[in-house]
């Protein structure tokens, strides 16, 4: 709901009653997360393709994206939110750290290290 807000506005938050039905909210929440993963992901795949010393290390391009998810975290929950989604600060900072450090930097560094070296194999 907190994520279908920034789409839809405050009358997509549960206080005390979303305004706006969940057949809405749920699937427009989930595609501006999808959209946004997408485009974090798309910038960190930029950074490493410009960063040699992470091609071909499995190691230390999976920390660099474990990195990246919480420094990602840390932007969105920190400085973003509070002057834009107030209501942000009603999500589980621990669940949230969890959720951006390694559910998201730290797979998408794997997804990025199964493709291979950036420039082999048309990569």
């Amino acid at each position: 709901m907190m994520i279908g807000a920034i789409g839809l506005g405050k009358e997509a938050l549960p206080t005390p009653k979303p305004m706006i039905g969940l057949s809405t909210i749920v699937p427009v929440g989930l595609a501006i997360h999808m959209f946004l993963s997408m485009i974090y992901g798309v910038v960190f795949g930029a950074f490493v393709w410009g960063v040699s010393f992470l091609h071909g290390n499995r190691l230390r391009l999976v920390g660099a994206a474990t990195v990246f998810g919480l420094v990602l975290w840390i932007v969105n929950f920190y400085v973003i939110a509070p002057l834009a989604f107030s209501w942000f600060a009603m999500a589980n900072p621990v669940v949230q750290f969890f959720a951006h450090t390694f559910f998201f930097g730290t797979v998408l560094g794997l997804l990025l290290s199964a493709r291979g070296t950036p420039g082999r194999n048309g990569g």
